[in-house]
């Protein structure tokens, strides 16, 4: 049985400090839709990949999570606040809806595998959890007793729902793997 090492590397993908070709394998999962220039980054992981080397990338569908985003929403216009999506600034720059036509761009070979999956949820802790790392990115004050308040709500509401979904909310996430040379 053949060993591999394998080692991770943080950094600005859009200039990594390797020279060419010295990558069999480059992973970048669910983060592209960060990155202000998708094509820079690619034409730099594409850079450091050997003559046979693979890029192996994950997105999700911009359609993931709507019971959440639905959920999300109806606590803001019940605190005042206008309904968002998130979505629009992150997932949409790059998911799956999208990928294929971003990756064909910059390689001559996508291979794209989609799976159709889900969240499940028997308790509302970690919907409440989730929605709350959103707060500063919904122009929510920084206000402790407002966060409290809005994870109290989540945490009732999302019950409701778990409850009238028989014990157990199914929320869509659909999830695709691309492996690029």
């Amino acid at each position: 049985m053949q060993k591999h090492k394998i080692e991770g590397f943080v950094g600005d993908v859009q200039q990594i400090p390797f020279g060419e070709g010295g990558f069999q394998w480059v992973s970048a999962r669910h983060m592209l839709y960060h990155v202000l220039n998708i094509p820079i980054a690619l034409g730099e992981m594409k850079r450091v990949l050997s003559s046979n080397g693979n890029v192996i990338i994950t997105t999700n569908s911009q359609r993931s999570l709507s019971g959440i985003r639905e959920l999300r929403n109806r606590m803001l216009l019940s605190f005042g606040y206008q309904e968002t999506s998130l979505q629009e600034a992150f997932i949409h720059t790059f998911c799956i809806e999208n990928a294929n036509e971003i990756l064909r761009a910059a390689f001559s070979s996508v291979r794209e595998v989609v799976y159709e999956n889900a969240l499940l949820f028997h308790n509302s802790e970690p919907i409440a959890a989730y929605v709350g790392t959103m707060f500063n990115m919904l122009d929510i004050p920084n206000d402790e007793k407002l966060h409290a308040e809005m994870r109290m709500w989540l945490k009732v509401e999302a019950e409701r729902m778990i409850r009238s979904h028989g014990g157990t909310w199914r929320d869509p996430k659909n999830t695709a793997v691309y492996i690029c040379r």
